[in-house]
């Protein structure tokens, strides 16, 4: 009787150690939302872009078939909690580093740039109703040129630049829609190729600095579909 009295406390310790644990595990995982960007091009243009996030590369995954696009679409990985984004986009940007360790991110004072900050906001239909979320987007200034850390960097030229395209999802998604960024229509072929030229000149430190994302994109048979590296 002592012995099954013994295994039976054994197994209550085992079960409440488990359920411990599993409660502490909920506690620690943030629950995530997969972020969908794209880029609109008046021209088709190689699909080739270079865009940074929280100290990674973000891909572009478009199909092989496909040696110019119109839209290159990119995506990123943020917790859910997460109610604010920046983006700039910039023709180039610094490091500022102090005894081999990066402080921040700048852009040169001669280079121009567009920076957005975008706030998430509930979208409402005819009665009122909340039906879907948005971005809203105000344009700023950086103070003393540093980029802040929460900030989407898309390299290239920022006098080319149209604006951002402001698109909703809805409610209980796990993804979110990021403005999307609009070249200008007047701007020629040429510019433009001489913008993404530049753009890969100058990612090239930045490259140095940040790690490949691990969230990709692929399109099969027009659905979007998200893959995760383990």
């Amino acid at each position: 009787m002592k012995t099954k009295i013994i295994s039976f406390l054994i197994i209550l310790s085992c079960s409440s150690l488990s359920l411990l644990q599993c409660s502490i595990v909920s506690l620690d995982i943030e629950p995530i939302a997969i972020c969908l960007g794209t880029i609109a091009f008046p021209h088709s243009v190689i699909p080739h872009a270079n865009i940074y996030y929280n100290g990674k590369k973000l891909p572009i995954d478009i199909d092989t078939k496909e040696k110019r696009v119109n839209i290159i679409p990119y995506c990123l990985e943020e917790s859910k909690s997460n109610q604010q984004f920046h983006m700039i986009i910039c023709s180039e940007c610094k490091i500022a580093s102090k005894e081999n360790t990066i402080q921040y991110l700048h852009v040169p004072k001669s280079v121009p740039y567009k920076f957005y900050t975008l706030s998430a906001a509930r979208q409402y239909n005819k009665e009122q109703e909340v039906d879907g979320y948005l971005w809203n987007v105000h344009e700023d200034t950086l103070v003393h040129n540093i980029i802040p850390d929460n900030t989407i960097i898309f390299l290239f030229n920022a006098n080319l630049i149209e604006g951002l395209h402001v698109k909703s999802w809805p409610q209980n998604s796990n993804i979110r829609i990021l403005p999307e960024i609009v070249i200008k229509k007047s701007v020629s072929k040429n510019d433009i190729s001489d913008a993404m030229n530049s753009a890969a000149l100058a990612s090239m430190d930045l490259d140095a600095i940040h790690k490949r994302n691990i969230t990709s994109i692929k399109q099969i048979n027009q659905k979007a579909v998200l893959s995760l590296k383990s």
